[in-house]
């Protein structure tokens, strides 16, 4: 990959909301005419008072939003959601951690469960799956005894590791961090 080519670039993106205001919907500008570009290895952080639209605009650039206008490459291409294929493919590339980790896992799963569930998805065999999850839970400070415990019996910080371990599971070009 060309290092002048960013590894994501996001060109004047807008998302609207429609709310009610006085009785009758009124358009709500959440992200308006936002634009950045990455460099592959580098890292950019977006700052702003709670409300401003970082995550929505993170959403938006994971495809979990709509965007009314603009456009979201990865490395120069536009990045296209429509379609099973499309969001598998995407899957690969780009990876999210989500702000609040005990409503992004699912109560009733072992954490080595929701860490191979991209794996899975993606079509891994679950020798390669197993082997990977070991490793991410290593990488990220979980011990091998958690493996199946779900997330009411951890801390905190445990989730939010679990969700991080997930997001590198399938070694992402990008990962967006909310």
């Amino acid at each position: 990959m060309n290092a002048t080519v960013p590894v994501l670039e996001v060109r004047d993106l807008h998302v609207r909301f429609m709310v009610q205001h006085g009785g009758s919907p009124t358009p709500l500008k959440a992200v308006d005419g936002v634009s950045f570009s990455l460099q592959p290895g580098r890292t950019l952080a977006l700052v702003g008072e709670s409300g401003c639209g970082k995550s929505t605009l993170a959403y938006a650039v994971m495809g979990m939003i709509q965007p009314q206008a603009g456009e979201v490459l990865l490395e120069g291409r536009t990045v296209a959601l429509d379609g099973r294929a499309a969001r598998l493919a995407m899957a690969r590339e780009m990876a999210l951690v989500f702000q609040d980790p005990a409503s992004a896992l699912n109560p009733k799963l072992g954490i080595a469960h929701s860490i191979a569930e991209p794996m899975l998805i993606q079509g891994w065999p679950a020798d390669r799956r197993r082997a990977r999850v070991e490793e991410l839970m290593r990488r990220v400070g979980l011990s091998a005894d958690l493996a199946e415990r779900t997330p009411d019996a951890l801390s905190g910080g445990q989730k939010q590791r679990v969700v991080i371990a997930r997001a590198l599971a399938l070694s992402p070009k990008v990962l967006v961090l909310d």
